[in-house]
């Protein structure tokens, strides 16, 4: 198993309701940072690229780790929770800045940077006010197609197939306080509605899943992916569990993590390995690779 582990600082509002020590041997590798608040928005996206490299954020940098455990910062000095690697390598992410007092009457500020396969790293968005969401002009939720996903706060699920293409709407699930948003790379948008999964598939026909937390709170669940058989896994931080749903509906607890550890994303990457996002009550976050616990069952 490798092990991952740092510690993230400040929280960002990316629901869709508005998101160094070192042991460098193989299997076992942590790495310790800064936090400063409380962890309830850490990061929970982890991409992976063809190469079986793995990418996450504690909000204060971006982290790769490579197959064989190498392990390295690619994008300092960035308050990040989702993240997007394109076709090309290009990975991307979004730098979000609270300013108190104001800057020009705006508390929020955020930029998107990119940053290349050769390690170069530019802004593809200038710095503005605000949130990324306040313009839907670039999002970290897409589909194989590269269309981008949206979801309000009222629970409105919106697409487009390029930024500057007509907005359409998926759904309406006239609800509130809905947790993140994910997309499976059919076109099919996910969010979590207080312990359970509402399911959008490209034509906007809903699929309701059996509850997967037995917890009710806005935060109940967090990260969702899948995998090629059509799994799919979601991280339940109060439940510390991670649950697989199959295409049929049938939900496992197929890993747990021990206190004070608490689940918040995850990949399964092309060469089978199941890799885990976790926060800490002490606000650590931590990468473990988990291979091949999570394949067993059906």
């Amino acid at each position: 198993m490798l092990l991952v582990a740092t510690r993230a600082h400040a929280p960002a509002i990316l629901f869709c309701s508005v998101k160094l020590a070192a042991m460098s041997a193989w299997p076992l590798l942590v790495i310790w940072a800064t936090i400063a608040v409380a962890w309830a928005h850490p990061a929970i996206q982890v991409v992976s690229d063809g190469a079986g490299a793995v990418y996450f954020s504690d909000t204060r940098q971006v982290w790769r780790v490579t197959p064989d455990g190498v392990k390295s910062v690619v994008v300092p000095n960035v308050h990040t929770h989702e993240l997007w690697l394109d076709p090309q390598g290009n990975l991307y992410g979004e730098h979000l800045e609270f300013h108190n007092p104001p800057v020009n009457g705006a508390q929020w500020s955020h930029h998107v940077w990119k940053r290349a396969p050769n390690g170069a790293i530019s802004h593809v968005i200038a710095t503005r006010p605000g949130f990324l969401s306040d313009y839907k002009d670039f999002s970290f939720h897409r589909d194989a197609r590269n269309h981008l996903y949206w979801c309000s706060g009222t629970g409105v699920i919106q697409s487009r197939a390029t930024p500057s293409a007509p907005l359409r709407t998926l759904a309406n699930l006239q609800t509130s306080q809905l947790g993140w948003l994910s997309v499976l790379p059919d076109g099919s948008a996910i969010v979590s509605d207080h312990g359970a999964l509402i399911q959008v598939d490209p034509t906007g026909q809903l699929r309701r899943y059996p509850r997967v937390s037995p917890h009710n709170d806005q935060h109940s669940l967090m990260g969702v992916w899948s995998d090629p058989s059509g799994h799919l896994y979601a991280a339940s931080p109060t439940a510390r569990a991670v649950v697989r749903i199959s295409p049929a509906g049938v939900t496992t607890t197929v890993a747990v993590s021990p206190s004070p550890w608490q689940p918040v994303g995850g990949i399964v990457t092309p060469d089978g390995a199941h890799w885990l996002l976790e926060v800490s009550s002490s606000n650590d976050q931590r990468l473990r690779r988990l291979a091949p616990v999570l394949r067993k069952g059906k």
